[in-house]
């Protein structure tokens, strides 16, 4: 009886991580936390922008493979959890941006040695193909230091990468970062972004929310979503908004609105427009008393947002962060309140301004 021959299979490439990249590496997993804070900060940016260095001088092409294995290290670097439980990470703007530079160098690096017959492993796919998977492993790393960044502007960086990927790709920016409900990259970084609009024009920083804008120039469908955002932000929630956020997103949508002098007192103090506004709680307040109470609230509401641009805001029962503009306290302080009745906001931009406040409880 004869035994059966095996085909035998071609060895698989040795994965070759250069020993100048390794040491630096090393280094890297040796930055610590700095602080004995329940939030401590991370600046490994020094050890980053070595390890880049090393990448981009080491005499041994970087294939696809060895980027693929110096950007997994790199992500359970940065998802690696603290000592003390009790403990939060945070890295700071330097060390993602010397991550940006990084991953970047990575993929020239590996499209360049892709070019090289001694490495010409993946010749017979085309060059672009067989790098996606290392652009989406690197985007995906940028993104998880991007969720535990101490700044929220921190997410202009993913698009920085995009765009600089795009260059060097020719491959879009939307086919790069692709818009779908099942993409949880692209889904995190909306949410990044839409995030650090808010938060930077809540504390008036124009420039950094235009920062933010501008990353998303070379993206069709994230520039429409950052417009989207700004616009759900003059509407629902302008009267939070300092002057001159509210006034820098008049001016970036191009809504016409005169010689846009913002003001919280007119036309808002006008009596007919708080008495109205205090019509409109008194119906909301008896709405559950009848069909016909309710019917008479709803047609009064219609009326206040069309004519008076009286809009009633919040539910009975959220809970939320206090805001002495938006919430009257009845009881002890506290930082959370829970609203027993909601608030009226006069809101005809570019003007807007809370006519009555919310009565709220401590949570």
């Amino acid at each position: 009886m004869t035994a059966v021959e095996k085909t035998s299979r071609p060895p698989r490439p040795k994965l070759v991580v250069p020993p100048e990249v390794k040491e630096q590496l090393k280094r890297l997993n040796s930055a610590s936390p700095s602080g004995v804070r329940f939030t401590s900060s991370v600046d490994a940016a020094e050890a980053l922008d070595n390890l880049r260095s090393a990448v981009e001088h080491v005499p041994t092409p970087i294939t696809v493979n060895a980027a693929k294995n110096i950007c997994n290290r790199l992500k359970r670097s940065a998802l690696r959890k603290p000592r003390k439980a009790n403990c939060t990470i945070k890295y700071d703007e330097r060390t993602v941006r010397a991550t940006l530079t990084l991953l970047i160098q990575l993929v020239r690096a590996s499209l360049k040695s892709m070019s090289q017959p001694e490495t010409d492993t993946l010749r017979k796919q085309k060059p672009t193909k067989a790098l996606m998977p290392l652009v989406a492993l690197c985007l995906e790393t940028l993104v998880v230091l991007c969720e535990k960044a101490e700044q929220e502007l921190s997410w202009k960086y993913c698009m920085e990468y995009v765009a600089s990927v795009a260059d060097l790709t020719n491959v879009g920016s939307n086919e790069i970062l692709r818009e779908s409900p099942s993409n949880p990259t692209f889904l995190a970084i909306k949410q990044g972004l839409i995030g650090g609009l808010r938060s930077v024009l809540s504390n008036g920083q124009i420039s950094e929310a235009a920062s933010l804008l501008g990353s998303v120039r070379s993206h069709t469908t994230l520039r429409q979503v950052a417009a989207d955002s700004l616009r759900a932000l003059l509407q629902n929630e302008s009267a939070r908004l300092p002057a001159t956020s509210q006034e820098w997103i008049v001016t970036t949508l191009g809504i016409e609105g005169g010689a846009r002098q913002l003001s919280y007192a007119n036309p808002a103090d006008a009596p007919e427009i708080r008495q109205a506004a205090g019509l409109l709680l008194l119906l909301s307040d008896n709405s559950a008393d009848s069909p016909l109470m309710h019917e008479a609230f709803e047609r009064f509401r219609t009326l206040c947002e069309k004519h008076f641009h009286l809009y009633l805001r919040g539910q009975s029962g959220e809970v939320a962060d206090y805001d002495s503009r938006l919430h009257e306290v009845t009881g002890a302080d506290s930082r959370r309140v829970r609203v027993t009745r909601p608030w009226v906001e006069f809101l005809d931009p570019p003007h807007s301004a809370i006519v009555i406040r919310a009565l709220a409880t401590p949570a």
